[in-house]
């Protein structure tokens, strides 16, 4: 590795970082920023309409959270205005 490449490389590391040391949302705290239920968040979730990176699965009981800079910036792309309606039976699949 060259010196750059290894400056490179903890740059990239620092703003992982940082990017992961911000609090991650709760989903009542989503719905207040989407303006919908607590329980359209959830459908949400299960239908698959948030792009990667945005919704985080803690585990079975603590539920999901969410990042708040992919939130913000998905929500400036456009967020739930760029989404197709799915028909009722079609869902996408989620990476948990």
């Amino acid at each position: 590795m060259t010196w750059l490449q290894v400056k490179a490389f903890f740059r990239r590391l620092a703003g992982e970082i940082q990017i992961m040391s911000e609090p991650l949302l709760r989903v009542p705290a989503t719905a207040q920023i989407l303006d919908v239920s607590p329980n359209m968040v959830y459908e949400l979730i299960r239908r698959g309409v948030f792009p990667p990176g945005v919704v985080i699965k803690v585990s079975p009981k603590r539920g999901f959270r969410f990042h708040p800079g992919q939130l913000s910036a998905w929500l400036a792309s456009g967020g739930l205005q760029n989404q197709t309606p799915l028909s009722e039976g079609s869902e996408r699949v989620i990476a948990a």
